[in-house]
């Protein structure tokens, strides 16, 4: 349980994923959110886990619906009209999008925030997240090619 808090602590320090917009099925990509992290090193329910994670993380930043995760049918969506919320094996996933005002600034804050439940990261960071502003062409321009990069980006397993 030690190596999986040091893994969320390395997660949430290297947390400054970029827009991935590759044709390939996530889970083959590089993930920056694991740096010089081998995971087959962790027994097998951690690395499935922290995989499918950040499988999920890693679509959501690239403009896509999670992988892994399913739709949490017990949160009300919160009053913004675009955060949602879903439930992974160990994790929580939330899609934040919501209109955001700086100043004259009106843009959109776009991202994942992935918090892993307590009895697998019980440490005082159990949480990632790469949440960005965008206008609002960009941010549609990513949901758009994040809907026809891939058919099905599930990874087989």
């Amino acid at each position: 349980m030690r190596f999986a808090a040091a893994v969320i602590l390395l997660l949430v320090s290297a947390s400054n994923a970029s827009a991935y917009g590759s044709s390939q099925n996530v889970a083959e990509q590089p993930c920056p959110s694991f740096v010089g992290i081998d995971l087959s090193k962790l027994p097998e329910k951690d690395r499935k886990i922290l995989t499918e994670a950040m499988d999920d993380f890693q679509a959501v930043t690239a403009g896509r619906k999670p992988i892994h995760a399913s739709p949490d049918l017990q949160t009300s969506p919160p009053a913004d009209g675009g955060t949602s919320f879903y439930i992974g094996r160990g994790y929580r996933l939330t899609i934040e999008k919501a209109f955001s005002e700086l100043g004259s600034l009106t843009a959109v804050a776009y991202g994942p925030i992935l918090t892993f439940n307590t009895d697998f990261a019980p440490g005082n960071e159990n949480r990632i997240s790469d949440v960005r502003l965008y206008s609002l062409e960009a941010l549609d321009s990513l949901l758009k090619k994040g809907t026809s990069d891939v058919t099905d980006a599930r990874p087989s397993r």
